[in-house]
């Protein structure tokens, strides 16, 4: 059955919400949360940091509500405009992206200037969301638990499937003699 469902929370702020497309509330989240655990279900919330119209106390904000959330696992991270995307093209023409180094597109590090916070405090902000929300003994727990899980579930089957695929890189899949025979065939 149902294990675990990842859900998009994004943040505490009804302008993010917004910014963001959310046609949801934080009540709306909370009530879900609730109706999900109620049926053994395990919360993965997923929270953006890191808006340009964020400041320090809209991304607290987002913090202390995903701990009063009681989800299971929370993932905090940086808005990152990625190419294709309409947020990409508003940044392009605010000229808002400051870097164009590619690796640096990847959720962990800030790429655009904001209104109020400079990129250094955003990803600050981020570790410090990590490290409060994992402060509490719960998350810490869930989080092995389900590292726990993930490693004797996929773990066997991983290794099952690295063992077909190097077995078939040892097997030839056509011995020296089939393959000339073959190629004779073609040129007839």
């Amino acid at each position: 059955g149902l294990k675990m469902v990842f859900l998009g929370l994004e943040s505490a702020d009804p302008q993010s919400l917004k910014d963001y497309g959310k046609k949801i509330t934080t009540e709306i989240s909370e009530k879900a949360i609730k109706v999900l655990h109620s049926n053994g279900i395990k919360v993965l919330g997923s929270f953006i940091l890191g808006n340009i119209h964020d400041t320090q106390e809209t991304i607290t904000k987002t913090i202390e509500y995903a701990k009063k959330l009681n989800i299971d696992i929370a993932q905090f991270s940086v808005l990152t405009p990625f190419p294709g995307t309409k947020f990409f093209q508003n940044m392009m023409k605010e000229n808002r992206i400051f870097t164009w180094d590619w690796k640096l597109f990847d959720g962990a590090h800030s790429v655009i200037t904001g209104d109020y916070l400079k990129p250094r405090e955003i990803q600050k902000m981020i570790l410090s969301a990590y490290i409060d929300f994992y402060r509490q003994g719960k998350q810490i727990s869930n989080v092995w638990g389900f590292i726990r899980k993930f490693v004797n579930t996929h773990v066997p089957f991983i290794n099952t499937y690295k063992e077909s695929y190097y077995q078939r890189r040892r097997t030839p899949l056509l011995t020296k003699k089939q393959s000339t025979v073959q190629q004779q065939r073609t040129f007839s």
